[in-house]
């Protein structure tokens, strides 16, 4: 399954892909964990640095909020298709889907 996006996260990259696992890559292109927890597709993800969380969105219609050591910390839901983009402004996490809306999420989801 092909990767669908990427974040550089502290001295880490993730990846997701289309097997709706995040992979946490080292400097030295090892994967050192994967993480589950979405239904479908990754789509997006974005490090939110002030707040030391990484989100990620899916075609599985959420987003969501993980520890930079890869714990899920909780699932935003709300859209009705899957999620497609992801940007962070203002403290916030916003959201775009399939669905045709645009999802404003704080770090209490």
């Amino acid at each position: 399954q092909g990767v669908a996006c990427l974040a550089a996260v502290q001295e880490a990259v993730w990846t997701g892909a289309d097997d709706s696992q995040l992979r946490i890559w080292d400097t030295s292109g090892r994967c050192t964990k994967v993480c589950q927890g979405h239904a479908r597709g990754v789509q997006a993800l974005v490090f939110q640095e002030a707040a030391d969380i990484v989100w990620s969105a899916s075609d599985d219609k959420s987003v969501r909020a993980w520890s930079t050591d890869g714990d899920c910390l909780f699932v935003c839901t709300g859209h009705t298709k899957g999620v497609k983009c992801l940007a962070t402004f203002g403290g916030n996490i916003w959201s775009g889907s399939d669905d045709n809306t645009l999802r404003m999420w704080t770090r209490q989801g």
